[in-house]
């Protein structure tokens, strides 16, 4: 069932990675990215998830600035919802996305990476798929 759909992307529960899935198949302006992202840490949230999936594969490439936002802010909202492991299908290894992002866990300052690329979707399933729900 989708959860939010939209000109760029739709944002959806996937029963069997048991994680919210988030599909791009358009560049978006910030605050329709922004609209996304809310509405997928949204349904984290509800199910309570520890896991998410971002198909860009059908992006041209973000701007600096949206990469920027996308690795540090929403990444720690991300960790705020209860997400630990974000996998990321990219198609250019170029892109300002493929630095590993962290995030800081307040309560014992230790640092892990939130953000995993991988140049290809059934690798980024792969890996989700090997870790328990």
């Amino acid at each position: 069932m989708t959860h939010y759909f939209s000109d760029e992307a739709y944002v959806f529960w996937d029963d069997v990675l048991e994680a919210v899935v988030i599909r791009w198949h358009a560049m978006a302006e910030m605050d329709r990215l922004s609209a996304v992202m809310t509405r997928a840490i949204e349904l984290a949230k509800a199910k309570r998830a520890r896991k998410v999936l971002v198909d860009t594969r059908h992006l041209a490439g973000l701007s600096p600035q949206d990469a920027r936002w996308m690795t540090e802010e929403w990444s720690a909202r991300l960790a705020e919802a209860g997400i630990r492991y974000a996998a990321a299908a990219l198609p250019d290894f170029a892109n300002p996305l493929m630095t590993k992002s962290e995030h800081r866990n307040a309560a014992t300052a230790e640092q892990t990476e939130l953000l995993h690329p991988f140049p290809e979707l059934n690798q980024a399933i792969a890996w989700l798929s090997g870790i328990p729900a």
